[in-house]
């Protein structure tokens, strides 16, 4: 497409109440490239709707930016958005529907919507390195037709509100496992009600909720009020097909509706569907950029087990009091037993197990525990499981079984992380095989050290290790709820080698 040279390139702050700002600027370009008054209008209105949608799917840090490139072509006017945000495809993504904006004012998707109808192409694109594009073109002299349609959508038109806060319906509400035909209901919700957390990109396509759900990969509990509509998830996830241990994710809560005891309702409904499943345990994590989650976690029954400094990035921008900003975030591991006697032997590092010993007495699990310091390792070949996140930035390495090269195993792994740039790792290593005492003292001189303990997907008990490569800790911005968190947060910085400014295995 031909372009002339009067191009307009715009970057500002990602806040929605600077949106009219530049929208009138668009207002005002359109108006000196020829438009029409309602065309000029109409343009703005895309402008605003494209901004709008893109800072919803945004990661909402303080320095985050909106671009925008306005130029002429040869058949009319270009706008360009460009910010960045998550990985999801707009195209799978719920729909608008404008009966259930009537009835339910459920308005999923409807920025989008209204973006398609001001303006003759649009098209969403997902560009390297975590940008997210939005090319909107009005064709020139096109103002016959369509000036109902345009005032009809105007009045749908959302400005950033500055006024006081809707109130919340109060409903009742009605608890029950969720089923496939749900999948468009629950990516409704997530969209809606995602606020500080991002979860995995999955949980907001309809069509990929319902193929977990019938096949199993997750079990969903939804709330529902008294008009039918979903106000409340959350689901236990299996990593691995007939996995006896499951995390507890994508809880989120519609916040147009109160119902009271709606959040104790879905886990207890929750724990129960996991006794059915003949589950041992639950695990979840939860953030430390706030106590919160943490909070409720400890109110279904979940206890610390350990933590993950420098987890995940910050999914919110968010400032100590001092201005100090984190960058990442820790994440803290909960697990909460359902079924399983003490009767396991663990062999755990003589200098870790006065504080293993303290996790599963705060876990309620009172082990037996080895007094041999760790035997060598068997003739045959190791093997480990190993998966990465590079959006996320964390590798996690599973050893399944010892063998004589177990070393070169967790040694290439983590090589591999650190030359891609992840600056996380994680190792599990089973608390129930003789030589895990042995291995953990040698791969903490590789520079990993002690995060806790946790469980794997059979139920079995492990021993979690993190290595830090070219990233801070954190320590000081990691709040924990309970006294007993903030002991192992103490712990786990007593024994971190501090070679975290960009260290190599």
């Amino acid at each position: 497409m031909q372009q002339h040279s009067d191009v307009v390139s715009i970057t500002f702050p990602s806040k929605a109440t600077l949106i009219p700002v530049f929208g009138a600027a668009i207002r005002e370009y359109a108006t000196l490239a020829g438009f029409s008054a309602k065309d000029a209008e109409r343009l703005c209105l895309a402008f605003e709707e494209a901004a709008s949608y893109a800072i919803s799917l945004g990661f909402g840090q303080e320095d985050d930016v909106l671009r925008l490139g306005l130029s002429r072509t040869t058949i009319g006017l270009e706008m360009v958005v460009r910010s960045k945000g998550l990985p999801l495809e707009d195209e799978a993504l719920p729909t608008f529907d404008p009966q259930r904006f009537a009835v339910a004012g459920d308005d999923t998707g409807l920025h989008s919507f209204l973006a398609r109808q001001m303006v003759d192409e649009v098209t969403f694109s997902l560009l390297e390195g975590g940008e997210r594009e939005i090319r909107l073109v009005k064709h020139g002299g096109a103002q016959e037709g369509g000036q109902d349609k345009g005032r009809e959508m105007r009045a749908l038109s959302r400005k950033p509100s500055t006024g006081p806060p809707k109130r919340r319906t109060l409903t009742s509400h009605a608890v029950r496992l969720g089923k496939p035909e749900d999948g468009e209901g629950i990516a409704r919700l997530a969209l809606r009600a995602h606020g500080a957390v991002f979860f995995n990109e999955a949980i907001y396509y309809p069509a990929r909720v319902r193929e977990m759900l019938e096949q199993g990969e997750m079990v969903s509990v939804v709330a529902e009020t008294a008009s039918g509509e979903l106000m409340a998830h959350c689901a236990l996830v299996a990593d691995t097909p007939g996995a006896r241990v499951r995390e507890l994710t994508y809880a989120f809560l519609d916040t147009r509706f109160k119902s009271p005891g709606v959040n104790e309702a879905v886990y207890a409904f929750l724990s129960e569907s996991a006794r059915t499943l003949g589950l041992r345990a639950m695990c979840a994590l939860a953030v430390t950029n706030h106590i919160h989650s943490q909070r409720n976690l400890l109110q279904q029954g979940f206890k610390e087990s350990a933590l993950l400094l420098a987890a995940s990035p910050a999914s919110r921008s968010w400032r100590e009091k001092d201005g100090h900003d984190p960058g990442r975030i820790a994440s803290v591991v909960f697990v909460n037993y359902l079924c399983g006697g003490d009767e396991a032997l663990l062999h755990v590092p003589d200098r870790h197990r006065p504080m293993v010993r303290q996790i599963f007495q705060h876990l309620g699990k009172k082990y037996r525990f080895s007094d041999d310091s760790g035997r060598g390792l068997p003739e045959g070949p190791a093997q480990i499981y190993s998966e990465s996140d590079f959006k996320e930035g964390w590798t996690w390495i599973s050893v399944a079984q010892y063998g004589y090269d177990i070393l070169k195993h967790v040694g290439d792994r983590l090589a591999l992380s650190c030359g891609q740039g992840i600056p996380v790792a994680h190792l599990e290593l089973p608390l129930a095989d003789p030589a895990t005492g042995a291995v953990a003292d040698l791969v903490e001189k590789m520079g990993f050290f002690f995060a806790g303990v946790g469980l794997n997907d059979d139920g079995g008990e492990v021993l979690v290790l993190q290595y830090l490569h070219g990233v801070d800790p954190g320590y000081d911005s990691t709040h924990l709820a309970t006294p007993f968190g903030r002991e192992l947060l103490e712990y786990v910085r007593s024994v971190e080698p501090g070679t975290y400014s960009d260290s190599r295995p």
